[in-house]
C-alpha cells in the first residue's frame, strides 16, 4: 500500500525502537527466574514480533489487503508467589514502564498517521501494550509493591461540589 512520508517514517522509527525493546526484553528474560513473569515477557515478545511483522507488511507498497495484529493470546492473572527479591520489583517496575512508553508511543503515532490501516494497526499496538502494562501492574499489586492511596468520601463530594456547576 502506498503510505504517506509521515506514516513511513514514525513506523521507521517504531521498527528501531522495537530491536532495542525486543533485545532488553530477551535479556530481562534471563535475569528473573519467575514463571508468571516468564509467560508475560514471552508473550509480549511474540505480540510485539507481530508488530515488526505488521509495520513490515504496512509499509510494502505492493500489499493491497488490509493489515491486522494477531490478537493477544490469553489473560495472565497475577499469582500470589513467594517473597521476591528487590532486584526483580525494580526490573518488573522498569518492564511495565517499557510497556507503558510503547503504547503512549504508539498512541501518539497513531494520531499523526494519515493512512486509516497503519493508523487503526498502531492504535491496537498502543492497546495490546496497556495489556502488557496491566498484567505487570497485577504482578507488582500482588505483591504489596504498588498501591493508590484512597480519596476519603468527603474529598470525592468536595470534587463533585466544585464542579457540578458545569451541568447546570
Amino acid at each position: 500500500m502506498r503510505l504517506p512520508a509521515v506514516d513511513t517514517g514514525l513506523m521507521a522509527n517504531h521498527l528501531e525502537k522495537h530491536e532495542a525493546i525486543l533485545a532488553k526484553l530477551s535479556l530481562y528474560r534471563t535475569l528473573a527466574k519467575d514463571e508468571t513473569y516468564d509467560r508475560i515477557v514471552s508473550e509480549q515478545i511474540r505480540v510485539m514480533l507481530d508488530h515488526v511483522r505488521a509495520m513490515l507488511e504496512l509499509l510494502d507498497p505492493e500489499r493491497r489487503e488490509p493489515v491486522r495484529l494477531k490478537p493477544i493470546a490469553h489473560r495472565f492473572a497475577a499469582a500470589l508467589m513467594a517473597e521476591w527479591p528487590l532486584d526483580f520489583k525494580q526490573l518488573l517496575a522498569e518492564t511495565r514502564a517499557t510497556s507503558l512508553n510503547m503504547a503512549r508511543e504508539n498512541f501518539l503515532s497513531a494520531l499523526q498517521m494519515h493512512h486509516p490501516n497503519a493508523k487503526r494497526v498502531h492504535v491496537d499496538m498502543a492497546l495490546q501494550q496497556v495489556h502488557f502494562a496491566e498484567r505487570y501492574g497485577e504482578l507488582m499489586r500482588a505483591h504489596g509493591w504498588e498501591q493508590h492511596p484512597m480519596a476519603s468520601p468527603e474529598e470525592q463530594r468536595e470534587t463533585i461540589a466544585r464542579f457540578a456547576h458545569m451541568l447546570q
